[in-house]
């Protein structure tokens, strides 16, 4: 049997097409060609560069993208590298020693995936996110600033961030 690509269905696996977008995260697929514009990264506070554990091609073209990234999106922006199809490591052209140490030279935060059996793929975008909330609490990312990445999906969550509410309540808020 095989896919609607020709593919027979046991040699399936899951490769981004297209960049996809959550709130706060964006995920830069290494196959796309330099077709991202300035708009893509604009405001961006988590990435995940991906790159193809059996493709020599788009990890080589890893250090453009970072670039990218570090140059058009928040200045606190938080990007994972994410080697992805774990699951055909038989078929492997980028060791994991050689991101993990491409990783450590330009501090990033490292995993292999795989979003065909979804070994790591959810840990990914929850490390970011993880992150990014590290830097709003320790001040180093503020959510009220313009181009910070971060929105409040609700108004009760930007009452419960702001730097107001964290105040002690005056005598006459005071319930005694």
């Amino acid at each position: 049997m095989t896919c609607p690509q020709g593919l027979p269905r046991g040699e399936l696996t899951a490769g981004p097409p297209h960049p996809t977008a959550l709130p706060a995260l964006k995920a830069v697929p290494s196959v796309v060609a330099s077709v991202c514009d300035e708009s893509y990264y604009r405001g961006a506070a988590g990435a995940l560069l991906i790159y193809d554990i059996t493709s020599r091609e788009t990890y080589n073209v890893l250090t453009n993208w970072l670039t990218d990234a570090r140059m058009l999106a928040s200045q606190n922006i938080v990007i994972i590298l994410c080697g992805n199809k774990k699951d055909l490591d038989a078929d492997r052209e980028v060791t994991f020693l050689e991101a993990s140490r491409f990783a450590q030279e330009n501090e990033l935060m490292f995993l292999e995936t795989s979003v065909l059996t979804g070994e790591n793929a959810e840990e990914a975008f929850v490390q970011c996110a993880r992150k990014i909330l590290n830097k709003i609490e320790s001040g180093e990312l503020d959510p009220e600033r313009m181009g910070s990445g971060i929105q409040y999906g609700v108004a009760a969550l930007r009452q419960l961030w702001s730097p107001r509410h964290a105040q002690a309540p005056s005598a006459q808020e005071c319930g005694c």
